[in-house]
């Protein structure tokens, strides 16, 4: 009966890690369009650029990417490391959906 709680965390670390990862992607992207806006004309940077660390969006992906993996450590204590290891390819698929909705990539068959 344990493996229900092995197998939801599993299942909720996948979908954690993966969204950790991508809302990080995003904030690279946004400090990389920041300081790309800030270089002036003449070639001088005109502000400070971002620190990662500093944004709350790279904090809060990786928070999500640490408990993920907490909750990934925790599940094999309930189920067996075959169901886990299976229902972690939870986190490949949910990131087809996470790439699009964040960075617009485009989901095609192949």
């Amino acid at each position: 009966m344990t493996w229900y709680i092995g197998a939801a965390l599993t299942v909720s670390g996948s979908l954690l890690i993966n969204f950790g990862v991508n809302l990080i992607k995003y904030a690279h992207n946004m400090a990389a369009k920041h300081q790309q806006a800030m270089w002036g004309r003449d070639g001088i940077l005109e502000d400070v650029p971002w620190v990662l660390h500093h944004i709350r969006m790279w904090q809060t992906g990786l928070a999500m990417f640490a408990c993920g993996n907490l909750f990934n450590f925790v599940a094999f204590g309930f189920a067996a490391q075959s169901l886990a290891a299976a229902l972690g390819s939870v986190q490949f698929v949910s990131n087809v959906f996470f790439a699009a909705f964040l960075h617009g990539n485009e989901v095609t068959r192949r």
